[in-house]
């Protein structure tokens, strides 16, 4: 079975969306850390922007049928499930209509700040519309776990799925198979995010002795190189130090 068949790319999205899932539960329930981004909203609103719409119904049970199983491993009750399967469904459904009716087939670089204000303002209304969806479910309340689901629903859409759609797009592009993609990897972009990454862990972890300068001028540079994505693969590598940094209970700072 090849990845051009559509029920391979179902199969793997679901898959991968089970295990960022139960991931980001255990991260919150077992380790005590705070994810500040939510990769299943990301998986969701990339793979639906991407997908044909005679498609999507599929990605749609895919979701369904792995909120089920990612929830009954974290024992989550079934009736609390149910709401957070609704809430993961809605959210990027109404995400990807915004985001298409602003981009009409453009790439983000196109994009003016008024546009990019728009689909900014989509990724919070959908992220608000699926945390006011789970509320009643949820078994802990609180302005604090919605201002929290609202916020990393938010980055989901708008920095992990740009970065995931680029990646897509990028791989159409290689031809000659997975070695060729291999030898055209950006890799100076690569080791920017890294080093991105490494000098925010730096910032959380040893505050008295801040790079903050440093990682400001690296995103910049990030930005101004890289365009869009840059910007967005540069709050994941922080919001991914942050993460590892909250672990424990720590809150990132």
């Amino acid at each position: 079975m090849r990845l051009n068949d559509y029920k391979m790319r179902v199969a793997l999205f679901g898959l991968a969306w089970v295990i960022c899932s139960i991931a980001s539960i255990a991260l919150r329930a077992k380790a005590g850390g705070i994810p500040l981004l939510l990769l299943p909203t990301a998986l969701s609103v990339a793979v639906f922007y991407c997908a044909p719409r005679n498609e999507r119904h599929f990605y749609i049970l895919a979701i369904v049928a792995g909120g089920a199983i990612a929830n009954a491993v974290s024992g989550i009750p079934f009736i609390a499930s149910l709401g957070y399967i609704v809430a993961q469904v809605v959210e990027p459904v109404f995400v990807v209509a915004v985001a298409k009716k602003v981009l009409r087939k453009r790439n983000f670089g196109t994009l003016n700040l008024g546009e990019l204000f728009i689909l900014f303002l989509g990724a919070v209304a959908g992220a608000s519309l699926g945390a006011i969806v789970a509320y009643p479910f949820q078994m802990e309340h609180g302005v604090v776990l919605m201002a929290w689901w609202i916020s990393a629903s938010s980055l989901g859409s708008m920095v992990g799925a740009p970065i995931l759609i680029t990646c897509a797009n990028w791989l159409r592009r290689q031809r000659g198979g997975w070695r060729a993609a291999v030898a055209n990897l950006p890799v100076a972009f690569l080791l920017i995010q890294v080093a991105m990454f490494a000098l925010s862990l730096w910032v959380l972890r040893w505050p008295y002795f801040s790079l903050t300068q440093i990682v400001l001028a690296t995103l910049v540079f990030s930005v101004v190189r890289y365009g869009q994505v840059g910007a967005s693969a540069g709050v994941l590598m922080f919001g991914l130090a942050g993460t590892i940094e909250s672990l424990g209970r720590n809150p990132p700072a």
